[in-house]
């Protein structure tokens, strides 16, 4: 699969996409509930559950676009919505935010846009990064991302969602112990009794960090 995601820890329901288009959505492990084709002809980058019931479903393809489903119809055929103008490259990650109705959505672009889903004409905002991104992380009042080629790069953010400033930003190669030498495709953030950790992981040299986030 190119992008999985699971509705919750238990797999009760869960998606995912494949190189060719196509869309699938799985219900206890198991049972294929419904198959698409999203984008025919194009890599589908990124899959992603927008509301706790799994019936609305956003899409991220390497046409630069980005797609709303709703999975309670009998036949689906084409998107809710449909925006192919904001991102000028490849859209490779969405991430819900811990707020109805708002996502994040990465692109090859080299910028992080922030949406409602019941308007996905033009983006809440856009925040130009320093690489390409891969994967994004909400964790509290924090945002990571995985940016491929550039490195690692954390953002902190307002009560209402808004990028405040740049929090971390580690390129590859750069004289820290923490930083990575390949692209950087993965992103997390997690407590520990108390103390904030990031993990990040990287493709060809195989290497994943685990690093503390020192908080104001």
């Amino acid at each position: 699969p190119n992008s999985f995601e699971s509705l919750n820890s238990n797999f009760r329901k869960t998606c995912y996409s494949i190189s060719d288009g196509r869309v699938f959505i799985i219900r206890n492990s198991e049972i294929i509930e419904n198959e698409f084709y999203a984008h025919p002809n194009t890599e589908v980058w990124t899959v992603s559950f927008l509301d706790p019931e799994g019936n609305l479903l956003a899409t991220g393809a390497d046409d630069c676009s980005l797609s709303l489903w709703d999975l309670r119809t009998s036949c689906i055929d084409e998107p809710i919505m449909k925006n192919k103008k904001s991102h000028s490259m490849g859209v490779t990650c969405i991430q819900k935010s811990n707020r109805n109705h708002q996502f994040w959505s990465g692109s090859y672009d080299e910028t992080l846009r922030f949406w409602d889903f019941r308007m996905i004409n033009s983006p809440i905002y856009e925040h130009k990064t320093n690489g390409g991104i891969w994967r994004i992380n909400q964790f509290e009042d924090y945002l990571g991302m995985a940016q491929c080629y550039y490195g690692l790069e954390y953002l902190k953010l307002d009560p209402n969602l808004n990028v405040e400033k740049q929090y971390i930003s580690v390129p590859n190669d750069s004289e820290s112990q923490f930083s990575h030498n390949s692209i950087v495709y993965g992103i997390d953030t997690f407590r520990m009794n108390n103390t904030l950790f990031g993990f990040s992981c990287s493709f060809y040299d195989k290497t994943a960090l685990i690093f503390q986030i020192l908080e104001e």
